[in-house]
């Protein structure tokens, strides 16, 4: 070793015995001196304790992330199946890339002394090397394995619920299966008519009543024995939700089986059938219904300008009775006993809207089409004659001839005359096409189907006058020239004079 200062060999022995400190701090320097002489100055620096754990310390984390990223992914211990899981089990997220540093824990109290230093002798000697200190105590904890510890919680959840749940399937299967076995011996045990029955009675099936309720009114009806038997042979009948509210004449003392059947049965439920023919007006429809239903004429009057009409009816104060003359579609009708007027009314409107869209009348041509509909309703008497009816009056319109129809006339003056007379075709009313051109400003009555289509699809023919010859079978003839009509209307005058007796007409 060089010579660490003045005074050489001598001084440095010198200094031993007076200053050992200051012997070995110069001692060092020396050392270092010569390593970095050398090339080598590593040599020649104090040893750093802390630095070469801290190094250490770092090697075995590094280490132990290695082996952590190394291990297979985990096996998860079981996995609920469905139907029984309760809810489905989350993805285990993989280990965050970004791990945190190590925290590393407190040294013990000697490292905590600063830099060790040669010729100090603290009592330990070399705390690593004389294996005084653990370094795996050192080393930063492996990461935290967050995913497995999720993974075991989430299965363990997942198992608790699939135990739960399937306990809980398990017991509403059971206690379901009591529940029908209790229902079942109740209604095989409930009292039961054995039929086959006896008299008629009629009973009310209400908005809204259920199983229970119905079979409570058809024993006091004496229909069924048992409201129990009765629920039972409706929960077993497919068809039982499709009864329909309503009266139902029903027999007496029957099984409850054949009361499900007999209330499925549309014959058995009690309706008002009315049928209204063709070619009524309005004030007519109004006295039929009352006369079938029952109800007040004064019910159907007032209803009448409640219902809800097209936007094709016409204004009031066009209308020579009420807007709704030719929208009071004629039909036949099975009305309920309940049946309000406005009901039954607002029924035959829908009812006729129907049959113009299915005839393919569009809204806008609705009014025309019933108007030109109920003058051939007015005036044809047999099939084959309604197409022809509809050309005449189509031929008049189209030549600027007057219509010269008796049933305008008829409906302008409120009668029901087969021929009118000259004061009557005196009228001056927009409806008595003897005075108009063309056709009256609304229907004057309610044509049915056919004479919509005979509107809609006119026969072809030259005709412009028709006259009914024989008014007993409807024989009407068809003519092109005035004297062909004035021909028909001699053989009109000869049945009339062959077949009238004492002013009434007698059909052979």
């Amino acid at each position: 070793m060089t010579d660490p200062g003045p005074g050489g060999q001598g001084d440095l022995e010198e200094l031993r015995r007076t200053s050992p400190r200051r012997a070995a701090r110069l001692e060092a320097e020396a050392r270092r001196a010569e390593a970095a002489a050398a090339g080598r100055p590593d040599e020649g620096r104090p040893y750093d304790l802390e630095a070469d754990l801290a190094a250490q310390h770092e090697a075995r984390a590094e280490e132990a992330r290695e082996r952590w990223d190394a291990l297979p992914p985990p096996e998860p211990e079981y996995l609920p199946d469905e139907p029984y899981a309760t809810e489905p089990v989350p993805p285990v997220e993989p280990a965050p890339e970004d791990v945190p540093p190590p925290v590393y824990e407190a040294a013990p109290e000697y490292l905590e002394r600063g830099p060790y230093e040669p010729g100090y002798d603290d009592g330990f000697g070399d705390p690593v090397s004389a294996g005084y200190v653990d370094t795996d105590a050192f080393a930063p904890a492996a990461p935290p394995r967050r995913g497995r510890a999720a993974l075991r919680l989430l299965l363990l959840t997942g198992v608790v619920a699939v135990v739960v749940g399937a306990g809980w399937f398990a017991w509403q299967t059971v206690s379901g299966l009591l529940g029908e076995a209790r229902d079942f011996e109740l209604f095989a045990s409930a009292p039961d008519y054995e039929g086959p029955g006896q008299g008629e009675v009629e009973v009310v099936v209400n908005p809204g009543d259920n199983g229970r309720a119905i079979g409570e009114t058809l024993v006091e009806a004496d229909v069924v024995a048992s409201v129990e038997a009765f629920v039972g042979a409706a929960n077993v009948s497919p068809d039982f939700t499709s009864v329909q509210p309503g009266t139902y004449t029903l027999p007496q003392r029957i099984p409850a089986a054949e009361a499900v059947d007999a209330l499925l049965d549309p014959a058995n439920r009690v309706e008002d059938t009315v049928v209204l023919a063709e070619g009524l007006r309005v004030q007519q429809i109004l006295d039929r219904l009352a006369e079938e239903t029952g109800l007040p004429r004064e019910d159907f009057e007032a209803a009448l300008d409640a219902v809800e009409l097209p936007a094709a009816a016409p204004p009031a104060d066009v209308a020579l009775v009420h807007p709704a003359e030719g929208f009071l579609y004629p039909d036949g009708y099975r009305f309920p006993p309940d049946a309000t007027a406005q009901e039954i009314l607002q029924q035959m409107v829908d009812r006729g809207q129907e049959v113009l869209a299915d005839v393919g009348v569009p809204p806008e041509e609705q009014l025309r089409v019933l108007t030109e509909a109920s003058l051939i309703q007015g005036e044809a008497r047999i099939d084959e004659d309604f197409g022809r009816v509809a050309q005449v009056v189509e031929n008049r319109i189209a030549q600027g001839i007057p219509l010269q129809l008796d049933s305008t006339v008829n409906y302008a003056t409120q009668t029901f005359d087969i021929r009118t007379t000259d004061e009557q075709r005196a009228s001056d009313s927009p409806y008595n096409t003897y005075r108009v051109q063309g056709l009256p400003p609304a229907p004057i009555k309610n044509p049915g189907r056919q004479a919509i289509e005979a509107a809609l699809n006119p026969t072809p023919g030259p005709w412009v006058y028709f006259v009914t010859v024989d008014l007993c079978t409807g024989e009407t003839a068809f003519a092109e020239t005035l004297s062909e009509h004035n021909a028909n209307v001699r053989q009109l005058n000869e049945f009339q004079r062959e077949n009238t007796v004492d002013g009434e007409l007698v059909c052979p």
